[in-house]
């Protein structure tokens, strides 16, 4: 056998060695993604995106780190903190607290939405606001673990002076499967000032 021969044997041999391995590659990072996909990490919308995941049955929490801070709202007095630590809450029970009537000096500035997830409520919670009778999400909240709270922020659509009635859907998750297990609904007035 000549030294041509045998350079081009070799030669063969490592193209079919690196095909093998970008396919083998190629395998992984699909299998990778695919067990990631079942296990909820890879979510269909991350936080921050434009446009907001509507809520369905049977979705999976996908985001574990919302905009929230800990600890009940700041402005809470003593007795009012210790009213609601008082309150006996079931483990099936979602207890949640939302400003029903939240203020914004205007369209594009944060208001006093008041969003708090209680230190004794056992889910983790994502608030979704819609003006009444659209699908329109105007405010989505991100993740909040119990004991952690928003006091302010702004809306996700700037909305033209006036009032608006809205419909905030407060969805509750399993914290150990981070599978949705349900809603609550609370009705509201959006006022925007100018």
């Amino acid at each position: 056998m000549n030294k041509s021969s045998v350079y081009k044997k070799r030669a063969g041999h490592k193209v079919r060695e690196w095909a093998f391995l970008t396919g083998a590659l190629l395998l992984l990072i699909i299998a990778v993604f695919i067990t990631l996909h079942q296990f909820g990490v890879a979510c269909p919308l991350e936080k921050g995106s434009k446009t907001p995941k509507i809520i369905e049955p049977g979705d999976m929490l996908c985001d574990m780190n919302g905009s929230g801070a800990d600890g009940v709202l700041p402005n809470l007095t003593p007795d009012e903190i210790k009213e609601r630590r008082e309150t006996e809450v079931e483990e099936q029970i979602l207890s949640c607290f939302i400003n029903t009537d939240p203020v914004f000096a205007s369209g594009k500035e944060e208001g006093n939405l008041e969003i708090e997830n209680p230190p004794y409520n056992v889910f983790p919670v994502e608030v979704q606001i819609f003006l009444k009778g659209t699908d329109e999400v105007i405010y989505d909240s991100g993740t909040l673990l119990p004991n952690q709270h928003i006091y302010r922020d702004k809306l996700l659509k700037s909305l033209k002076e006036g009032t608006y009635e809205a419909i905030a859907h407060i969805n509750a998750y399993d914290p150990e499967t981070k599978l949705w297990l349900g809603r609550s609904q609370r009705e509201m007035t959006i006022t925007i000032q100018s």
